[in-house]
């Protein structure tokens, strides 16, 4: 069809449905919208492409008559359609439609998918929305249809006044519901799910009402006589409504996912208004101490799969004073249910238990999930865990005056995800000198606190944990008003500011320290490697301990202190620019004026991720940067000129040592991947082990080594299969948030004060990309990233990081618009999108014409 209507004009225009609007037509699509776009883009006779958010092209139209009045524009669509959306304003405008014979063998009808079902158990109750409705209604005991009228179109044709009584006669006086009820939809081969028309609220006192609501949902239909109208009594006193999938689309996970709206509202989930969601997994027990309404919502649903059994469902739902209703129940036609892992996963699940009174957060503090991902390879978790989270970033704060939390393993692992201890967080952020009860008292509060407001959790050094002294700090303090006494509060204040007035005095001694570390790293460094036999597991497992420790001793400890002084000046700032002492505008100015340019072939994107090649063994990437930025001069306020020199040295001294100590860290890893070589192992392989079973291997024979290892590495591999199906919560409360896992939206950290747009690129290692230009996606700010700002990128979004990553102090310096931690469920939104408006001055960003923050 798209060279038909190439070879009739002079410059061809392809609309794409947007994913919203390709689900309104066909229900769940094999494809998302950027696999659609991507496709599309790469046929030759096709000159642009355009997102179109519904079936109907007008508005596209209208504005591409608006760019050229002159052109005569012809509208191309298959012959399929009875009615064509668009061909009226076309006309009017001089235009032409044109409609090709469409393609009768990609006809829905003859397309079928390969589906796994019991035929005699479950296809017999299944039909159009009304039918299967109907076959459910006198066999549901733990939910209720509400009473319904059946009739197909061409008995209305014949007997409207006949239909119009019967609807009076068995649903009585009061508000119906009109709804379509298709041959096509909700089939097993396809769904149509929202490509039909409906009409809430129709009156049955008013036999015009009923006919026109009824005629409205007609016209919408494809013109077959067998189609069917659906009339119910509008459900009334709703709490709750809803939409629930009895797997997880994406991975084939047993959870039920639950999208909710508690406005009382019937139609607000379906029509896409509401977000809220919850994924439960699927042997919730009510002593699990899962809440009575979702307990009584998932036995409703599981008593609907023992009827329609061997393949997940869409089942809408409404929950009101007297129990629960079935709106409609629909087979998801391309998904097939695969239950090979679900013991494993549920095993998985009901081992997972956490400290009582504790919580954990993959976001919060050292960022885990930033630096090494959701999932990591045990490689990844152990080499971080060794030189930063155990022990040794404590060693370092307690050096500068704040409370010793020894011995400390700050970030623990479940179910594959590594998450912070927020207790350990909370109790190390606070001085020293602060007395026990106060500091207990505190902590207390910033549990409540985080608890009150879960989508704080990558944000607690700068919203909850008084850490440190700066121009808002009386007003965060009064805040806690209610729960402390004037004279706590007086303390609080009186130990932070001379904390903070400590570490300002000492801040010499530690840039001092932090350039003789440097020193001592590249020394060390250059003996240890000189030193190693390549042909000696033993000696090169000698070189990887040493470059390991030498880390920890002068580029760990340091880096430690030099991030928290950034910090320190960069919450000074904030306070700044909220007390209106520096405009929003100089922020940005100075932050961009501090230079941290800094690239190395010893980089890769994932830190400590042994399979992700460095920089100078990929040729992919150009990291040798030859444009040096110019150092800017800036004007400094009177107001910033005592934190000036400690706020530039700070930040980029911590930028330094972690550009230093990287190389140790790659050099490590690069020793790993030789001894697996030389032992008979992949990178991929290695990635498996942790950084102390390596150790292990030293003086032990090498075959005896091997088959320990391959053991363990195909134990990890399998385990990893597992976790990947695993849904687990960015925050963990009690041990139920792993069997009920609530959605939290984060707000993206937006940096500059700028607006732009362009088309969105989704970064993908495996793949020769041109980021020039684009607006670039990567799921974390990790430091290995570094190099995509070689490459004149236009803006940049991340899933994951915080205020003061690295790629928030990258972009701010570069003046580069971003949206930096933008959280899961947002970034799955925004990574499947094309065309991108970053307005970062009122956090906003706005996909493919809809706002999505």
């Amino acid at each position: 069809m798209l060279k038909i209507a190439k070879e009739n004009t002079d410059y061809l225009i392809c609309g794409v449905l947007t994913d919203e609007a390709a689900n309104r037509l066909r229900g769940v699509t094999i494809t998302n919208f950027k696999e659609r776009w991507e496709v599309i883009k790469e046929i030759k006779c096709v000159d642009e492409l355009m997102s179109q958010n519904s079936k109907d092209p007008t508005e596209n139209l209208k504005n591409l008559h608006k760019k050229h009045p002159n052109d005569k524009i012809i509208l191309f669509h298959g012959d399929d359609w009875r009615e064509m959306p668009g061909a009226e304003y076309v006309k009017s405008i001089g235009g032409e439609v044109v409609t090709p014979t469409y393609y009768k063998r990609l006809s829905l009808e003859k397309t079928h998918f390969n589906i796994k079902y019991n035929k005699k158990k479950s296809k017999s109750l299944v039909g159009t929305k009304a039918q299967t409705l109907f076959n459910l209604k006198r066999k549901l005991k733990k939910s209720k249809i509400e009473d319904l009228v059946k009739f197909q179109v061409d008995t209305w044709k014949k007997k409207p006044e006949y239909i119009l009584e019967t609807i009076n006669r068995k649903l009585g006086f009061g508000t119906i519901v009109v709804r379509s009820s298709t041959i096509s939809e909700d089939s097993y081969e396809e769904s149509k799910a929202g490509y039909f028309d409906s009409v809430l609220n129709v009156s049955a006192n008013s036999k015009k009402e009923m006919t026109d609501a009824i005629n409205k949902v007609i016209s919408s239909y494809d013109g077959k006589p067998k189609n069917e109208v659906l009339i119910q009594k509008q459900t009334e006193n709703i709490l709750i409504c809803g939409v629930i999938f009895t797997r997880e689309l994406e991975t084939d996970s047993p959870y039920y996912i639950i999208n909710y709206d508690d406005s009382g509202s019937t139609d607000s989930i379906t029509s896409g208004r509401e977000d809220k969601k919850i994924k439960i997994y699927r042997k919730i027990k009510s002593e699990d101490g899962c809440p009575e309404t979702w307990y009584r919502l998932i036995e409703a649903i599981k008593e609907i799969e023992s009827l329609i059994s061997d393949i997940p469902l869409d089942i809408e739902f409404a929950i009101t004073k007297y129990g629960i209703v079935i709106f409609q129940v629909r087979p998801l036609a391309a998904n097939k249910i695969t239950t090979g892992l679900d013991n494993e996963v549920f095993h998985e699940l009901d081992e997972l238990k956490i400290e009582e009174g504790n919580a954990y957060s993959d976001m919060s503090f050292w960022n885990p999930s930033e630096i090494i991902g959701t999932l990591p390879n045990r490689l990844d978790y152990s080499l971080y865990e060794y030189i930063i989270t155990d022990n040794h970033w404590d060693t370092a704060l307690v050096s500068m005056g704040y409370h010793d939390v020894r011995p400390a393993k700050l970030m623990v692992m479940f179910g594959g995800k590594p998450y912070i201890d927020l207790n350990y967080t909370f109790n190390a952020l606070l001085p020293a000198e602060l007395p026990e009860k106060i500091r207990e008292k505190l902590v207390k509060s910033y549990f409540d606190i985080l608890f009150k407001n879960p989508e704080l959790h990558d944000k607690v050094e700068f919203e909850i944990i008084h850490n440190c002294y700066n121009y808002t700090f009386d007003d965060t303090l009064a805040k806690l008003t209610n729960a402390f006494t004037e004279k706590e509060l007086k303390i609080i204040k009186e130990n932070v500011k001379q904390l903070t007035n400590k570490i300002f005095r000492d801040s010499e001694k530690w840039f001092s320290k932090a350039q003789d570390g440097i020193h001592q790293l590249d020394k060390n460094r250059k003996k240890i490697l000189m030193n190693i036999d390549h042909k000696s597991k033993d000696s090169i497992i000698t070189g990887i301990k040493k470059l390991l420790d030498s880390t920890i001793d002068y580029g760990t400890i340091n880096f430690s202190r030099l991030a928290r002084m950034a910090f320190i000046g960069n919450s000074i700032l904030k306070s700044m620019v909220i007390k209106k002492m520096i405009t929003r505008e100089f922020y940005d100015e100075y932050l961009k004026s501090i230079s941290v340019v800094r690239i190395g072939g010893h980089l890769r994107p994932g830190t400590y991720d042994i399979t992700s090649p460095r920089y100078d063994q990929n040729p992919e990437i150009d990291f040798d940067h030859k444009e040096k930025k110019q150092k800017m001069t800036l004007k400094i306020p009177d107001v910033l000129k005592d934190e000036d020199d400690f706020i530039r040295e700070s930040i980029e001294g911590r930028e330094l040592v972690k550009y230093e100590f990287t190389k140790n860290l790659s050099d490590a890893i690069e020793l790993i991947a030789e001894l697996g070589e030389l032992i008979g192992f992949s990178r991929e392989d290695m990635a498996q082990l942790e950084i102390n079973e390596i150790f292990m291997v030293e003086s032990r024979s090498a075959r005896h080594i091997k088959e320990i290892l391959r053991l363990i590495i195909d134990h990890r591999k399998k385990e990893k299969t597992i976790h990947e199906k695993l849904s687990l919560p960015p925050l963990v409360f009690s041990d139920l948030d792993f069997k009920i896992v609530p959605t939290y939206v984060s707000k993206p950290n937006f940096i500059t004060q700028k607006q732009i747009e362009g088309e969105l690129l989704v970064l993908d290692m495996k793949e020769k990309q041109d980021l020039r230009g684009k607006v670039v996606a990567i799921e974390n700010a990790d430091p290995g990233y570094d190099w995509i700002f070689n490459k004149k990128i236009k803006g940049l979004i991340t899933c994951y990081g915080g205020v003061a990553s690295h790629m928030a102090i990258r972009c701010a310096e570069f003046g580069i618009p971003a949206a930096i931690g933008c959280g899961i469920e947002l970034y799955k939104q925004i990574k499947n999108g094309v065309n991108i408006i970053l307005d970062c001055k009122n956090a906003k960003i706005i996909l493919d014409g809809i706002r999505v923050t």
